[in-house]
């Protein structure tokens, strides 16, 4: 969830019986930090069993609120809530990244982008045009995550290389604030782990006698490669596509003819 509540957000509240609106609207108070009164105003579904407040002006930036029902709302025969309804809320802040994956200085793990966690919602076409990478990389794109305001920065990174990541001054909020000042993160991308691997698509490969036998090996990261050849029975061959040749017991079987 997102860390701060939208400056354009509703109170919505939900009972479990139709309510008398009267006394439910006097019961309720959107207030500030301070104690200050929200003006709004209410909402109600066809059945009265659930109400929307809007307040008639933007939430401050990072202020604290609390929206109170008193306990003397009451449904249409006379009886009361019982006991009173406070929600506590924190509006979200002013724009600013708190938190990247990388940290600044930090290494990016392989096949992951970046992330930017924001104060508060921002404007996903304008943080599309504020993002640059330096050196810069192919396939360059931008994720908005509404619900945690996080910013996903995607691309084709090289391995063991320094990358600057900048948020141009530019970036905006819905409500007409700019982040003010350039944001820069400094990482590293880490080297790729060492891959090798037959390039062949199923585990058994028929040969032709008449031609040079020829297996294709594809490799990353290796200094080495160590080849053993052995012969395999008839009965050896029908055992491992029985068990097949990638099972719990890796060691080879058969004659080993060369290394």
């Amino acid at each position: 969830m997102p860390s701060g509540l939208p400056l354009d957000a509703v109170v919505r509240i939900a009972f479990n019986q139709s309510m008398d609106r009267a006394s439910v609207e006097r019961a309720f108070a959107l207030v500030n930090a301070s104690g200050a009164m929200v003006d709004g105003a209410f909402a109600w579904n066809e059945t009265s069993t659930e109400f929307t407040y809007t307040p008639s002006r933007r939430l401050d930036y990072d202020t604290a609120y609390e929206a109170r029902l008193a306990a003397s709302a009451s449904a249409p025969g006379g009886s009361s809530l019982g006991s009173p309804l406070i929600l506590t809320y924190r509006s979200a802040g002013r724009p600013a990244i708190v938190s990247s994956k990388p940290s600044d200085g930090g290494q990016k793990d392989n096949w992951e982008g970046v992330q930017l966690t924001f104060a508060g919602p921002m404007l996903p076409a304008s943080l599309r045009q504020a993002v640059s990478i330096s050196p810069a990389i192919e396939g360059l794109g931008t994720y908005w995550d509404p619900d945690s305001y996080t910013l996903y920065v995607n691309g084709d990174f090289d391995p063991t290389r320094d990358y600057t990541l900048t948020v141009a001054a530019s970036a905006g909020d819905p409500y007409g604030t700019s982040l003010g000042a350039p944001f820069r993160l400094r990482f590293s991308t880490r080297d790729l782990p060492p891959v090798t691997g037959f390039m062949r698509y199923g585990d058994v490969l028929s040969l032709e006698a008449g031609r040079s036998p020829v297996i294709q090996v594809q490799a990353r990261n290796a200094g080495r490669l160590d080849f053993a050849l052995y012969r395999l029975s008839l009965s050896q061959f029908f055992e491992l596509q029985r068990d097949g040749v990638y099972s719990a017991t890796l060691a080879p079987r058969g004659e080993l003819l060369r290394q």
